[in-house]
């Protein structure tokens, strides 16, 4: 369980790096994470690693709207 655990971590990562990579703040904060929903990924994941991807997209938030104040 803990290499599918592990796994599942790198995914997100991955997955979150490819959407967000190279986007300007502004466009992070104006489009809002759809995929998550499109794509039914927390129905995927256990409600820890759910709650997991909602902070790591918080997270991305709120460092965007950091770097344009």
């Amino acid at each position: 369980a803990g290499h599918s655990s592990a796994a599942s971590d790198v995914y997100k990562r991955q997955l979150l790096l490819r959407v967000y990579s190279g986007r300007e703040p502004q466009d992070i904060l104006d489009t809002p994470p759809d995929f998550v929903t499109a794509l039914e990924l927390q129905s995927h994941l256990s409600p820890t690693r759910s709650t997991g991807l909602s902070s790591m997209l918080a997270a991305i938030r709120r460092f965007a709207t950091e770097a344009l104040a």
